[in-house]
């Protein structure tokens, strides 16, 4: 913060934050002493703690003299800028739960940054064998919000022996996705659970079962010796799809109800950091089901409800506390009912702030019979044609003391505070009233006003300008009007202003670049000839888009970019074809002015606009040739000969395009009509590892890409015999193991036994399942394989 001392003695400044926490931040040099037009300076350092809410927040610095009463103080604002940062914490309960082949765990997931996040959970354990349902898949978490995940968690069960612990991992992360285990790169918190599974038979059961066994072995040996086989392969797949949760029931779970909405101040804008409580439909309720806070613009949640009827409760400093939609206690309150599975996403309140109040003093001579007006500034209320004029809050007249104070001002809001009185200048200052705020050591020096200054304002050929903004300002005090229209238009007066002082006298126009003039006025002098003449604030490009022989091409692209932004048109394609204009462009400026057109090559021009003539620029022509490009080559299998149906992709940030290698000849695959520019070219086929090469093509280039080399493709190959002769016609299914018993291959052992499983995705853990005959209802025997890929895996000799 520079401070410079424009008075002609030595004086003391201090230096103030106004609208942050005191332990948010430190000043370095707060104190000043200056000499007549010395400058200083103080650092301000901003420390803002972890969870502090994102965006943009409005504080401001005050310069002020310490002792002086007749100094006004001098305020300034900026904005103060907190990162977003995502993080999250998890709790899982039970954190040991008991159970057969399935349980459930609740997820507590708790948003610990300052940001909005939609989160998820997944779980995983090192054997790889639990799997898990989630209901909801995710939850919308507003900072400091917790949201609650049910985890229906299933495993194989043993049979015998000890109860089995499963450790299982439960990761929360953003976004809500469900990475395989146990790469988990996006989970930002991790809980740990046991699932304890009994077995199916205990060892007491076990005991009398064996005891049993020894009463009826005799009656039971022969018919257990001679079982027949289907019977044993119906058990066997029975066995199964017990050991993979198949025959477990699936319980209905209920639908989580949800509430959402926003919460602003009746004077406009959303609210931050509000907080929300809900409660369920009791009057006597004294703790919440759930809270949270609002973000930024005032938006607020709760997810995962049970449904039933629940009652709102809205705080806020300064605002105080409501129940929706106006109640003053829990019995006031609104009931809102849902329903399973129900949403009611605009549950809105309007929080009115507590009034505020400003106070102070008037100083000068003779202050009796001054107007103090609280105002809100012109320009703030919008949707409206008619003209921007402030509108009197509240107003007193001052008797000879110059106290004032004005109470009951709507907050939070921004106002004017105005000083008024015949002969004297009107004194103006800028106030931003927080929710209950009261301002009270308001000081206002009230000086006299015998200065004027009138003029015109017009554009850069003379002709005059109506309804421009003109503001007259001395470094102390703030005067504004507006050029008049009709007879009289772009004519303007400011009266009363403070002599002897110098002003600054500003013209803000729509349309226009912003015109200052500075102005000397002497002890009563009037000033009625200044003349402010304003230029356009726009300008414009034009020109032809041809081709190499000199023909206009239509429905080209054209885009400007400048430093406020880009505006773009499209080339004529009928009447006088190729043209083109840009109008509406900020001068002065340097635009970069772009031309782009289907198969033709890109061109950019740099065109400098001026203020005055040099604002529209005309004949910015340019001559664009073809840009079209093609790439081809061969795949081959490593160590083999060309092989055809392998899927090519081509692919870049604008264009994708797919082919298939050919029969004849065998390998070989093009792409043709390509815009210049990098390349992604990936070569797959089912089984072997996918090959990806990056290229660049030049605008007109044939490419032939050196030639791709494949490894040959994943196959299961075995032999099959059968009381240790080699068995034909066994059917042989292969499975995904995550799918069971849904097939991806089916193949029959030849005449030696012998078989082959080949086009199937590697890497993937598969189910080989044994059927004879091959129609049956249930397999002799299976195995569980991991199958890399480009990997010929061999199962060796399996004996049925």
């Amino acid at each position: 913060v520079e401070v410079t001392n424009t008075s002609e003695t030595i004086r003391m400044f201090q230096v103030d934050v106004l609208g942050l926490d005191p332990d948010h931040f430190s000043i370095v040099g707060e104190v000043l002493q200056l000499f007549p037009d010395e400058r200083g300076s103080a650092t301000i350092i901003v420390s803002l703690p972890a969870g502090h809410p994102s965006g943009e927040h409005r504080a401001s610095v005050r310069i002020s003299e310490p002792g002086a009463t007749s100094v006004a103080d001098v305020v300034a604002e900026f904005d103060v800028v907190a990162p977003s940062s995502a993080a999250l914490e998890v709790r899982v309960d039970p954190s040991t739960s008991t159970s057969g082949g399935s349980t459930t765990f609740i997820a507590t997931v708790v948003n610990t940054g300052n940001i909005s996040v939609e989160a998820g959970v997944s779980v995983s354990d090192p054997e790889r064998l639990v799997t898990a349902r989630y209901s909801p898949s995710s939850v919308t978490l507003p900072p400091g919000g917790r949201g609650t995940i049910q985890i229906d968690a299933s495993g194989p069960r043993p049979w015998f022996g000890m109860p089995l612990v499963r450790t299982v991992e439960v990761a929360a992360h953003v976004p809500p996705k469900r990475p395989r285990p146990p790469a988990e790169p996006d989970a930002l918190a991790l809980a740990s659970v046991a699932f304890i599974q009994r077995p199916r038979f205990s060892r007491r059961a076990v005991s009398i079962a064996g005891l049993l066994l020894a009463v009826t072995m005799f009656a039971l040996v022969i018919n257990a010796s001679f079982a027949s086989v289907a019977e044993l392969s119906e058990a066997n797949a029975a066995l199964l799809k017990q050991s993979l949760g198949a025959d477990g029931p699936i319980g209905a779970r209920p639908e989580p109800a949800s509430i959402s909405g926003r919460v602003t101040s009746t004077t406009g804008g959303g609210i931050d950091g509000a907080t929300v409580e809900i409660y369920e439909d009791s009057t006597s309720a004294l703790v919440p089901v759930a809270s949270t806070v609002t973000t930024p613009d005032g938006a607020y949640g709760f997810g995962s409800l049970a449904s039933g009827v629940y009652r709102l409760r809205f705080t806020a400093a300064g605002f105080g506390d409501l129940w929706y939609p106006d109640g003053a206690t829990i019995a006031d309150a609104f009931p809102i009912e849902l329903g399973e599975g129900s949403s009611s996403d605009a549950v809105d309140m309007a929080l009115a702030g507590q009034p505020g109040l400003v106070s102070g003093r008037v100083f000068g001579d003779n202050v009796e019979g001054a107007i103090v007006s609280v105002q809100i500034p012109a320009g703030a209320f919008s949707g409206t044609d008619v003209a921007d004029s402030a509108s009197i809050v509240a107003t007193t007249e001052l008797d000879a003391t110059g106290s004032f104070s004005l109470g009951d001002l709507p907050t939070p809001s921004a106002y004017q505070l105005v000083v008024t009185k015949s002969g004297f200048a009107t004194e103006v200052l800028s106030l931003d009233l927080g929710p209950g705020e009261a301002t009270t050591t308001i000081e206002v020096l009230l000086r006299r006003g015998d200065g004027r200054i009138s003029g015109t304002v017009v554009d850069a050929f003379g002709e005059p300008i109506p309804g421009v903004d003109v503001i007259a300002s001395d470094g102390l005090s703030i005067i504004s009007t507006r050029t008049l229209s009709g007879d009289a238009a772009g004519s303007f007066e400011i009266r009363e202003l403070t002599t002897p002082a110098t002003f600054t006298v500003s013209a803000e126009p729509e349309g226009y670049e912003p015109q200052s003039v500075t102005v000397e006025l002497a002890e009563a002098q009037r000033i009625d000839d200044l003349r402010i003449v304003l230029n356009s604030s726009t300008g414009s490009i034009a020109g032809t888009v041809t081709d190499t022989s000199g023909d206009g091409i239509g429905g080209v692209t054209v885009t400007a970019v400048g430093s406020t932004g880009s505006v773009f048109t499209r080339t004529l394609s009928v009447g006088d074809v190729g043209s083109w204009y840009l109008s509406g462009l900020p001068v002065p400026g340097v635009y970069t002015v772009r031309f782009v057109g289907d198969g033709l090559q890109t061109q950019a021009l740099s065109v400098d606009l001026t203020s005055g003539a040099g604002a529209d620029r005309r004949e910015v022509d340019v001559t664009l040739a073809a840009a079209r490009a093609s790439v081809s080559g061969t795949v081959i299998e490593t160590g083999g000969d060309e092989i055809s149906g392998v899927s090519v992709v081509l692919s870049s940030s604008a264009v994708t395009k797919s082919t298939l290698t050919a029969n004849t000849p065998a390998g070989r695959f093009q792409f043709d009509a390509l815009p210049a520019g990098a390349y992604t070219l990936t070569f797959s086929r089912v089984g072997s590892t996918p090959q990806t090469i990056l290229i660049d093509l030049a605008a007109g280039q044939a490419l032939t890409v050196a030639t791709v080399a494949l490894e040959p493709q994943a196959r299961i190959t075995g032999t099959v015999t059968r009381f240790g002769v080699a068995t034909a016609d066994v059917g042989v299914l292969v499975s995904r193991l995550e799918d069971y018993p849904e097939t991806v291959a089916v193949v029959v052992t030849g005449a030696d036994g012998t078989f082959e499983v080949v086009g199937i995705s590697a890497p993937e853990t598969y189910i080989v399942s044994y059927f004879l005959p091959i129609g049956a209802a249930a397999p002799i025997d299976s195995e569980t394989v991991f199958l890399e890929a480009g990997e010929t895996l061999s199962v060796g000799t399996v004996s049925l």
